[in-house]
Protein backbone atom coordinates (compact mmCIF):
# COMPACT_ATOMS: atom_id res chain seq x y z
CA UNK A 1 0.00 0.00 0.00
CA UNK A 2 2.85 2.38 0.89
CA UNK A 3 4.50 1.74 -2.49
CA UNK A 4 1.26 2.60 -4.32
CA UNK A 5 0.95 5.91 -2.40
CA UNK A 6 4.56 6.80 -3.25
CA UNK A 7 3.96 6.06 -6.95
CA UNK A 8 0.86 8.26 -7.00
CA UNK A 9 2.74 11.15 -5.35
CA UNK A 10 5.63 10.85 -7.79
CA UNK A 11 3.20 10.93 -10.73
CA UNK A 12 1.52 14.07 -9.38
CA UNK A 13 4.87 15.80 -8.90
CA UNK A 14 5.91 14.96 -12.47
CA UNK A 15 2.62 16.31 -13.80
CA UNK A 16 3.01 19.59 -11.90
CA UNK A 17 6.60 19.91 -13.10
CA UNK A 18 5.59 19.38 -16.74
CA UNK A 19 2.88 22.03 -16.48
CA UNK A 20 5.32 24.56 -15.01
CA UNK A 21 7.80 23.88 -17.84
CA UNK A 22 5.10 24.37 -20.44
CA UNK A 23 5.29 20.78 -21.65
CA UNK A 24 1.57 20.40 -21.04
CA UNK A 25 -0.85 23.11 -22.06
CA UNK A 26 -4.07 22.86 -20.08
CA UNK A 27 -5.81 25.01 -22.68
CA UNK A 28 -4.78 22.69 -25.51
CA UNK A 29 -7.68 20.66 -26.87
CA UNK A 30 -7.55 17.42 -28.82
CA UNK A 31 -8.82 17.36 -32.40
CA UNK A 32 -12.50 16.75 -32.66
CA UNK A 33 -13.43 13.13 -33.27
CA UNK A 34 -15.56 14.22 -36.22
CA UNK A 35 -12.71 16.13 -37.91
CA UNK A 36 -13.18 14.37 -41.25
CA UNK A 37 -16.94 14.87 -41.06
CA UNK A 38 -16.25 18.58 -41.41
CA UNK A 39 -13.30 18.22 -43.80
CA UNK A 40 -13.93 20.11 -47.02
CA UNK A 41 -10.82 20.05 -49.24
CA UNK A 42 -12.76 21.53 -52.15
CA UNK A 43 -12.88 24.91 -50.38
CA UNK A 44 -9.55 24.71 -48.54
CA UNK A 45 -7.21 23.31 -51.22
CA UNK A 46 -6.32 24.35 -54.74
CA UNK A 47 -8.71 22.73 -57.20
CA UNK A 48 -7.14 21.05 -60.23
CA UNK A 49 -8.48 19.15 -63.21
CA UNK A 50 -8.09 15.40 -63.48
CA UNK A 51 -8.74 12.75 -66.08
CA UNK A 52 -9.41 9.15 -65.07
CA UNK A 53 -9.81 6.69 -67.96
CA UNK A 54 -11.41 3.38 -67.00
CA UNK A 55 -8.92 0.56 -67.52
CA UNK A 56 -11.04 -2.45 -66.52
CA UNK A 57 -14.53 -3.34 -65.27
CA UNK A 58 -15.33 -6.42 -63.17
CA UNK A 59 -18.83 -7.69 -62.46
CA UNK A 60 -18.87 -10.39 -59.78
CA UNK A 61 -22.28 -12.02 -59.56
CA UNK A 62 -25.27 -9.74 -60.04
CA UNK A 63 -24.46 -6.84 -57.76
CA UNK A 64 -20.72 -6.41 -57.12
CA UNK A 65 -19.14 -4.01 -59.60
CA UNK A 66 -15.49 -2.94 -59.58
CA UNK A 67 -13.75 -0.52 -61.92
CA UNK A 68 -10.07 0.37 -62.25
CA UNK A 69 -9.13 4.02 -62.79
CA UNK A 70 -5.85 5.45 -64.02
CA UNK A 71 -5.22 9.05 -63.00
CA UNK A 72 -3.96 11.87 -65.21
CA UNK A 73 -3.02 15.43 -64.21
CA UNK A 74 -3.19 17.68 -67.32
CA UNK A 75 -1.87 20.67 -65.32
CA UNK A 76 1.33 18.78 -64.54
CA UNK A 77 1.47 16.82 -67.81
CA UNK A 78 1.58 13.61 -65.76
CA UNK A 79 -0.12 10.27 -66.36
CA UNK A 80 0.04 7.12 -64.25
CA UNK A 81 0.24 5.13 -67.47
CA UNK A 82 3.70 6.64 -68.08
CA UNK A 83 5.00 4.91 -64.96
CA UNK A 84 3.62 1.39 -65.36
CA UNK A 85 5.97 -1.41 -64.39
CA UNK A 86 6.44 -4.42 -62.17
CA UNK A 87 6.55 -3.83 -58.41
CA UNK A 88 5.66 -0.17 -58.91
CA UNK A 89 3.30 1.39 -56.38
CA UNK A 90 1.60 4.75 -56.01
CA UNK A 91 4.25 5.90 -53.55
CA UNK A 92 6.81 5.60 -56.36
CA UNK A 93 4.99 8.24 -58.43
CA UNK A 94 5.37 12.05 -58.33
CA UNK A 95 3.36 13.52 -55.44
CA UNK A 96 0.98 15.14 -57.93
CA UNK A 97 -0.18 11.64 -58.94
CA UNK A 98 -0.36 10.18 -55.45
CA UNK A 99 -3.92 10.19 -54.01
CA UNK A 100 -3.84 10.76 -50.26
CA UNK A 101 -7.59 10.20 -50.10
CA UNK A 102 -9.87 8.91 -52.86
CA UNK A 103 -13.62 8.36 -52.63
CA UNK A 104 -16.33 7.18 -55.00
CA UNK A 105 -19.89 8.30 -54.29
CA UNK A 106 -23.24 9.07 -55.83
CA UNK A 107 -22.94 12.30 -57.89
CA UNK A 108 -25.45 13.97 -55.56
CA UNK A 109 -23.32 13.22 -52.48
CA UNK A 110 -20.78 16.04 -52.57
CA UNK A 111 -19.62 15.69 -48.95
CA UNK A 112 -16.01 14.65 -49.33
CA UNK A 113 -15.65 11.55 -47.16
CA UNK A 114 -19.05 10.08 -48.04
CA UNK A 115 -18.93 7.08 -50.32
CA UNK A 116 -16.61 4.10 -50.69
CA UNK A 117 -12.85 4.49 -50.56
CA UNK A 118 -10.90 3.46 -53.66
CA UNK A 119 -7.62 1.59 -53.53
CA UNK A 120 -4.75 4.08 -53.19
CA UNK A 121 -1.48 2.10 -52.75
CA UNK A 122 -1.76 0.39 -56.15
CA UNK A 123 -2.64 1.73 -59.55
CA UNK A 124 -4.81 1.58 -61.54
CA UNK A 125 -7.01 2.38 -58.54
CA UNK A 126 -9.86 -0.06 -57.96
CA UNK A 127 -13.20 1.23 -56.72
CA UNK A 128 -15.89 -1.18 -55.54
CA UNK A 129 -19.63 -0.58 -55.75
CA UNK A 130 -22.80 -2.51 -54.99
CA UNK A 131 -25.45 -2.18 -57.66
CA UNK A 132 -29.10 -3.22 -57.80
CA UNK A 133 -29.11 -6.93 -58.78
CA UNK A 134 -32.51 -6.43 -60.41
CA UNK A 135 -31.65 -3.11 -62.01
CA UNK A 136 -32.04 -2.54 -65.75
CA UNK A 137 -29.48 0.27 -65.97
CA UNK A 138 -26.80 -0.04 -68.63
CA UNK A 139 -24.49 2.45 -66.89
CA UNK A 140 -23.95 4.07 -63.49
CA UNK A 141 -22.50 7.48 -62.69
CA UNK A 142 -20.06 8.03 -59.84
CA UNK A 143 -18.44 11.15 -58.40
CA UNK A 144 -14.72 10.53 -57.78
CA UNK A 145 -13.19 12.86 -55.16
CA UNK A 146 -9.41 12.99 -54.65
CA UNK A 147 -6.94 14.77 -52.39
CA UNK A 148 -3.43 14.49 -53.84
CA UNK A 149 -0.20 14.45 -51.86
CA UNK A 150 0.77 17.82 -53.36
CA UNK A 151 -2.16 19.31 -51.38
CA UNK A 152 -4.50 19.75 -54.32
CA UNK A 153 -8.09 18.63 -54.79
CA UNK A 154 -9.83 17.17 -57.84
CA UNK A 155 -13.23 15.69 -58.58
CA UNK A 156 -14.92 14.31 -61.65
CA UNK A 157 -18.16 12.54 -62.52
CA UNK A 158 -17.57 9.40 -64.58
CA UNK A 159 -19.99 7.00 -66.25
CA UNK A 160 -19.28 3.27 -65.96
CA UNK A 161 -20.91 0.85 -68.41
CA UNK A 162 -22.31 -2.28 -66.74
CA UNK A 163 -21.43 -5.56 -68.47
CA UNK A 164 -24.12 -8.11 -69.19
CA UNK A 165 -24.47 -10.56 -66.32
CA UNK A 166 -23.23 -14.11 -66.71
CA UNK A 167 -25.68 -16.95 -65.97
CA UNK A 168 -24.86 -19.22 -63.04
CA UNK A 169 -22.95 -22.44 -63.85
CA UNK A 170 -25.63 -24.40 -62.01
CA UNK A 171 -24.48 -27.59 -60.31
CA UNK A 172 -26.83 -30.38 -61.42
CA UNK A 173 -25.06 -33.29 -59.69
CA UNK A 174 -25.02 -34.29 -56.92
CA UNK A 175 -28.53 -33.44 -55.80
CA UNK A 176 -28.35 -35.43 -52.56
CA UNK A 177 -25.61 -35.93 -50.00
CA UNK A 178 -22.92 -38.41 -51.06
CA UNK A 179 -22.16 -41.40 -48.89
CA UNK A 180 -18.93 -41.60 -46.98
CA UNK A 181 -16.08 -42.88 -49.18
CA UNK A 182 -17.98 -42.19 -52.40
CA UNK A 183 -15.71 -41.08 -55.22
CA UNK A 184 -15.83 -37.40 -56.15
CA UNK A 185 -18.16 -36.58 -59.03
CA UNK A 186 -19.73 -33.27 -59.97
CA UNK A 187 -21.72 -32.03 -62.98
CA UNK A 188 -22.53 -28.42 -63.89
CA UNK A 189 -23.91 -26.40 -66.78
CA UNK A 190 -21.46 -24.98 -69.31
CA UNK A 191 -22.53 -21.35 -69.72
CA UNK A 192 -19.90 -20.46 -72.33
CA UNK A 193 -17.33 -19.09 -69.87
CA UNK A 194 -13.64 -18.86 -70.73
CA UNK A 195 -12.55 -20.55 -67.51
CA UNK A 196 -14.02 -22.57 -64.64
CA UNK A 197 -12.60 -23.14 -61.18
CA UNK A 198 -14.05 -26.38 -59.79
CA UNK A 199 -13.58 -27.35 -56.16
CA UNK A 200 -14.93 -29.44 -53.33
CA UNK A 201 -14.33 -29.01 -49.61
CA UNK A 202 -14.51 -31.74 -46.98
CA UNK A 203 -15.41 -30.13 -43.67
CA UNK A 204 -14.50 -31.71 -40.34
CA UNK A 205 -15.42 -30.82 -36.78
CA UNK A 206 -13.99 -27.49 -35.68
CA UNK A 207 -11.28 -28.01 -33.07
CA UNK A 208 -11.42 -24.43 -31.74
CA UNK A 209 -7.82 -23.94 -32.88
CA UNK A 210 -8.28 -21.15 -35.42
CA UNK A 211 -7.78 -23.51 -38.37
CA UNK A 212 -10.37 -23.63 -41.13
CA UNK A 213 -12.05 -27.06 -40.79
CA UNK A 214 -12.83 -27.15 -44.53
CA UNK A 215 -9.27 -27.06 -45.92
CA UNK A 216 -9.42 -30.68 -47.04
CA UNK A 217 -10.71 -31.28 -50.58
CA UNK A 218 -9.65 -30.73 -54.18
CA UNK A 219 -9.37 -28.02 -56.83
CA UNK A 220 -9.46 -28.29 -60.62
CA UNK A 221 -9.54 -25.86 -63.52
CA UNK A 222 -10.97 -25.92 -67.02
CA UNK A 223 -10.14 -23.42 -69.78
CA UNK A 224 -11.68 -22.93 -73.20
CA UNK A 225 -9.25 -23.33 -76.09
CA UNK A 226 -10.46 -22.98 -79.68
CA UNK A 227 -14.04 -23.26 -78.43
CA UNK A 228 -13.47 -26.48 -76.47
CA UNK A 229 -13.10 -26.93 -72.72
CA UNK A 230 -9.85 -28.46 -71.57
CA UNK A 231 -9.10 -29.79 -68.10
CA UNK A 232 -5.86 -28.37 -66.69
CA UNK A 233 -3.86 -30.87 -64.69
CA UNK A 234 -3.26 -29.89 -61.06
CA UNK A 235 0.30 -30.91 -60.09
CA UNK A 236 -0.65 -30.83 -56.40
CA UNK A 237 -3.55 -33.27 -56.78
CA UNK A 238 -2.93 -36.90 -55.87
CA UNK A 239 -5.77 -38.12 -58.12
CA UNK A 240 -6.11 -37.38 -61.83
CA UNK A 241 -9.58 -36.15 -62.83
CA UNK A 242 -11.48 -37.10 -65.97
CA UNK A 243 -14.01 -35.00 -67.84
CA UNK A 244 -16.97 -35.55 -70.10
CA UNK A 245 -19.33 -33.08 -71.75
CA UNK A 246 -22.79 -33.93 -73.00
CA UNK A 247 -25.46 -31.43 -74.03
CA UNK A 248 -23.62 -28.57 -72.30
CA UNK A 249 -23.36 -30.51 -69.03
CA UNK A 250 -19.77 -30.86 -67.80
CA UNK A 251 -18.94 -33.79 -65.53
CA UNK A 252 -15.72 -34.07 -63.51
CA UNK A 253 -14.78 -37.33 -61.77
CA UNK A 254 -11.79 -38.52 -59.75
CA UNK A 255 -10.86 -41.46 -57.56
CA UNK A 256 -10.66 -39.17 -54.54
CA UNK A 257 -12.73 -40.61 -51.70
CA UNK A 258 -15.07 -38.26 -49.87
CA UNK A 259 -14.41 -38.51 -46.15
CA UNK A 260 -16.01 -35.76 -44.12
CA UNK A 261 -17.50 -35.22 -40.68
CA UNK A 262 -19.58 -32.04 -40.79
CA UNK A 263 -20.34 -31.34 -44.43
CA UNK A 264 -19.13 -31.44 -48.02
CA UNK A 265 -19.26 -28.37 -50.27
CA UNK A 266 -19.22 -28.33 -54.11
CA UNK A 267 -18.42 -25.08 -55.91
CA UNK A 268 -17.95 -23.81 -59.48
CA UNK A 269 -16.76 -20.29 -60.38
CA UNK A 270 -17.02 -19.13 -64.00
CA UNK A 271 -14.98 -16.33 -65.63
CA UNK A 272 -15.55 -14.61 -68.96
CA UNK A 273 -13.41 -11.85 -70.51
CA UNK A 274 -14.78 -9.28 -72.91
CA UNK A 275 -14.91 -5.65 -74.01
CA UNK A 276 -17.47 -2.92 -73.46
CA UNK A 277 -17.98 0.73 -74.36
CA UNK A 278 -14.78 2.32 -75.67
CA UNK A 279 -13.03 -1.06 -75.87
CA UNK A 280 -12.75 -1.31 -72.06
CA UNK A 281 -11.66 -4.80 -70.90
CA UNK A 282 -14.20 -6.60 -68.73
CA UNK A 283 -14.18 -9.65 -66.48
CA UNK A 284 -17.55 -11.19 -65.60
CA UNK A 285 -17.76 -13.73 -62.79
CA UNK A 286 -20.57 -16.01 -61.68
CA UNK A 287 -20.69 -18.97 -59.36
CA UNK A 288 -22.73 -21.89 -58.08
CA UNK A 289 -22.33 -23.88 -54.88
CA UNK A 290 -24.14 -26.59 -52.97
CA UNK A 291 -23.43 -28.19 -49.61
CA UNK A 292 -24.60 -31.30 -47.78
CA UNK A 293 -24.34 -32.23 -44.14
Amino acid sequence: MTKKIILILVSLLLLISCEKQGLINQDETLPEKNFYDNYDPKTTLENVSVEMPIKKIILDGKQYLSFDLELERPDLNLKESDFEGENLYTVDLPTGLQPRLMYSSDPNETKFNYGSMCDRPRFPHRCDETIDPLGKEKTIKRLIKIVFEDNTYAEKIIEIPIPEKLPSPEIVFPTTAPDQNDKFKMSFKDIGADKYDISFHLCHEYENDGINPCLDGGEYQMVRENGNLKLIENPYSSTKPSQSIEKDIVTIETDRLLEFEESVVYEVVAYKDGKIGDNIPTLIISSSSISFQ
